[in-house]
């Protein structure tokens, strides 16, 4: 592979992590992934699932489809929350 090809993947590369690591939010726009505009955004949709959730009835496949949908947001939280860890130790 010569220099030119080596330069020009490693540039792909690097636009193709930031598109990978940004983050749809609830308003429409973008942010990037683990910043504090994505993590507060996860915080709130959590809390929005939790308490449609929490209004169906147990045993309910409602309440089921909830459930669902507050582990994927913990799990997206958890990620956020660790990779903005990561981020900030990186800086320091």
């Amino acid at each position: 592979m010569s220099d030119s090809e080596a330069i020009l993947l490693e540039y792909v590369k690097l636009i193709l992590e930031k598109k990978i690591r940004e983050a749809d939010i609830s308003d429409g726009q973008k942010a990037k992934w683990g910043s504090k505009k994505h993590i507060s955004d996860l915080q709130r949709r959590l809390k929005e699932a939790e308490y449609w959730r929490d209004k169906q009835k147990k045993g309910s496949e409602k309440r089921a489809h909830y459930r669902n949908v507050v582990n994927d947001i913990k799990r997206q939280l958890k990620n956020a929350l660790k990779d903005s860890e990561n981020a900030k130790a990186k800086k320091e």
